[in-house]
């Protein structure tokens, strides 16, 4: 047992991070144009570069998801989980417009609905890794 003066602050325990009382973290706002705004500029580099949403989308689309999820605030743990999808149908909706082969609606909605199956895989480990994380960070604040 560490005993302390009166004026010495108790000791922390070894291991545990402290967060700096001033930064509390990211706002739910915070999350939803990070988050946002990443994976759309992400997915329009992907498509002018390959043609097409693969790695070069999926990449920093799960960095970004596993960020806001570590630095979001207590009141806005929700808001990490939330955001991949929302992500997602983001850059389905916009990246139609950067694809050299699409004529009319049609064509649009088409490429929407196809970048929405074939963005399953990342969605998924983006979700699951931030659900994780929100998870421990949770449990970690309610632990006495």
């Amino acid at each position: 047992m560490v005993v302390t003066s009166p004026s010495e602050p108790p000791a922390e325990r070894p291991g545990r991070i402290v967060r700096s009382t001033s930064r509390q973290g990211l706002t739910s706002s915070g999350v939803a144009l990070l988050g946002g705004g990443v994976s759309i500029v992400a997915s329009i580099i992907a498509e002018l570069l390959t043609d097409g949403l693969g790695w070069v989308f999926s990449i920093p689309f799960i960095l970004v998801c596993v960020y806001c999820a570590a630095e979001v605030s207590k009141a806005s743990l929700r808001s990490a989980i939330v955001m991949p999808p929302l992500a997602i149908l983001a850059v389905a909706a916009v990246n139609p417009i950067f694809a050299q082969n699409i004529a009319g609606l049609r064509g649009w909605m088409v490429k929407t609905l196809t970048a929405l199956t074939t963005l399953a895989p990342p969605l998924m480990i983006a979700t699951g890794l931030a659900a994780a994380i929100v998870g421990y960070r949770y449990w970690r604040a309610t632990r006495p």
